[in-house]
């Protein structure tokens, strides 16, 4: 869920808008709407689903579009979203998809195989890059009829049944220019989910309103509100006095100030993402500029441009005590790239190859990169000029504020002169995509397949969900490697071997993997849905269960709070098989994108 949105676009930020004609659209009859509200610190970032890169955003997006193949309320397995089944060839390459005659745009028209061909072959002609790598083995894309989609894959891929890509309206999306694609306003926002946004003013709140031709029924909520606050604090006071009904992405000392508030329940999941420091390693060359449209520029500080460097400062940093202080218990230490959420695929390092805190170790290292203290103050220094680094955090959250007072002293101690600041993530996204920085913390949330947080450190996405500009051939290879490894435990040493290069190179250091804090009343709502069934999280997660189950505690019949949903598929040949075991042995227990990136995680 960093950055996640982290993608960006720099102009991307500046959109605000109130949509016109729908803002204050009611359905009629005269009654109360029923009205879900959420609480939220972060806002969106833009409606545009190749534009946004923020949790807020994601959330919407689940909520707005459908998928072609959903994830499984229960165990995240493939489940039937606007496909209502699929097989595939006795090799593999080929996927047919047969599509939910009833689904319908939010202005009445149908959706048909058109429309995925349509939004499928926008990201791969335009390389759309927070979306491309889900489609890099697509070959070609037919559409013979309405409701029947034929996918040909250059090599048989682990990725056709969980490609995260909202489905488009063609007949919205062919009218924009391919050089306005990231700046459409994309308002009035047409899609064919259980909601549709109908009024955004930034900064305050996101309205959307039930869509009462959903193709699996009309969810009980009429209305949800997306509520935003400048800090924390006051979203707890304002959930606390019921002005909203859920609250996410808490810092943890308010989340356990939360425990055992009368009527409500605090949900505490482990989340497939982490938070991380990120150090920007950008070196312009006529191909990052060329190609990925990257700066011409960096005013990140060149020693970290040297491994040895980047691994100095990760042996300054305390993982376990900064878990401690910061989480409160509510998450594990970090250390490598997948977090361990994906059990199969998560690397665990041994103890001589984890970098642990060692201040002396450090200090070799910097000698080694030759940065010495020669002048007696305290700092090192190369060429008579001192090693001055910026830390950014987020001012959105104070566990990351806090996080960086503990590692500007850790730096300070190895010799490291070290400035902090807080900054907006709107700011934090330009300055990143900019390279204008030396070191930031933020987080990432993973899909359920690991190909998605693979991706955020390869070089094809500059300028889009890569926040360090870390490039490395291997890894780049490995990872196009992986996205074809049918066998599963084989696939599993690759993605290993992947985290083990991107440890040792150091662009991140992986802090703690955080889990998701989530607070609900319950004495006014059931249900409430986690997703995986018993150990993810009810809402930002990969379906919209909750919101389509939810009912007021006062209405008869509503589901227990809590309650789950089920959903199936068609049978599956060996491919589907592999695909589908790899979600479920994955041990995936929640997400959320770039949450604000970190809720991102």
């Amino acid at each position: 869920m960093k950055r996640l949105s982290m993608v960006l676009v720099a102009g991307c930020l500046l959109l605000a808008l109130v949509p016109a004609g729908l803002a204050g659209a009611q359905d009629g009859g005269g009654d109360e709407p029923v009205v879900f509200r959420i609480g939220s610190v972060n806002d969106l970032d833009s409606l545009n689903p190749f534009k946004a890169v923020e949790a807020p955003s994601y959330e919407l997006f689940e909520l707005q579009y459908s998928l072609l193949v959903g994830f499984s309320q229960k165990d995240l397995s493939p489940t039937p979203s606007l496909a209502e089944s699929w097989e595939t060839s006795e090799g593999g390459l080929t996927w047919t998809y047969h599509l939910n005659p009833e689904a319908q745009w939010h202005d009445g028209e149908p959706v048909t195989s058109e429309d995925v061909k349509y939004t499928y072959e926008r990201i791969i002609e335009e390389e759309q890059g927070l979306f491309i790598d889900y489609l890099r083995q697509v070959e070609t894309i037919e559409a013979p009829d309405p409701e029947t989609l034929v996918i040909t894959t250059k090599e048989p891929s682990v990725q056709m049944l969980s490609i995260w890509v909202p489905i488009l309206p063609k007949h919205i999306w062919e009218n924009v220019p391919e050089d306005e694609t990231t700046s459409f306003k994309n308002d009035p926002t047409i899609g064919s989910g259980p909601f549709q946004a109908v009024e955004w003013r930034r900064g305050q709140f996101l309205r959307l309103k039930v869509n009462p031709d959903f193709y699996r029924g009309a969810p009980e909520v009429d209305e949800i509100i997306f509520q935003f606050y400048d800090n924390p604090d006051t979203m707890v006071q304002a959930f606390k006095q019921g002005e909203v009904d859920y609250i996410y992405g808490l810092p943890t000392r308010l989340f356990q100030s939360l425990d055992g508030e009368e009527g409500v329940e605090t949900l505490s999941s482990p989340a497939p993402g982490f938070t991380e420091l990120g150090m920007n390693t950008y070196e312009p060359t006529p191909e990052a500029i060329d190609k990925y449209g990257a700066p011409k520029t960096s005013e990140g500080h060149p020693a970290l441009l040297d491994t040895r460097v980047r691994q100095a400062i990760n042996w300054a940093i305390d993982e376990a005590e900064l878990t401690d202080k910061i989480l409160l218990g509510e998450g594990e230490v970090g250390s490598t790239l997948v977090p361990p959420a994906l059990a199969k695929y998560h690397l665990e390092l041994d103890e001589s190859q984890v970098m642990g805190f060692d201040i002396d170790r450090s200090k070799e290292l910097l000698a080694e990169a030759g940065y010495k203290d020669t002048d007696g103050n305290g700092v090192v220094d190369k060429g008579g000029e001192d090693l001055e680094l910026r830390l950014f955090a987020r001012s959105e959250s104070t566990d990351t504020v806090d996080a960086a007072r503990y590692i500007q002293s850790w730096l300070e101690e190895a010799g490291i002169s070290v400035s902090t600041e807080a900054v907006s993530d709107n700011k934090l996204t330009d300055d990143i995509y900019s390279a204008e920085y030396d070191l930031f913390i933020w987080g990432y949330g993973s899909d359920p397949d690991p190909d998605f947080i693979l991706s955020v450190l390869t070089c094809s996405q500059f300028m889009y969900w890569s926040d360090t500009f870390w490039c490395d051939e291997d890894y780049q290879s490995m990872y196009e490697e992986q996205k074809t490894q049918l066998d599963l435990d084989q696939r599993a040493d690759t993605i290993k071997e992947m985290q083990a290069i991107a440890y040792q190179a150091s662009p991140y250091v992986i802090l703690f993997y955080d889990n998701s804090l989530e607070a609900y009343r319950t004495d006014k709502w059931t249900g409430w849905t986690r997703q995986p069934e018993g150990t993810g999280s009810v809402l930002f997660n990969f379906g919209p269960y909750t919101y389509e189950n939810l009912e007021p505690v006062s209405a008869e019949g509503g589901a227990a709070a809590g309650g789950t949903s089920t959903g199936g598929s068609s049978p599956a040949l060996l491919i589907v098989g592999v695909i589908a075991l790899f979600i479920v042995g994955s041990g995936v227990v929640a997400f959320m994108r770039k949450g604000s990136r970190e809720d991102r995680a």
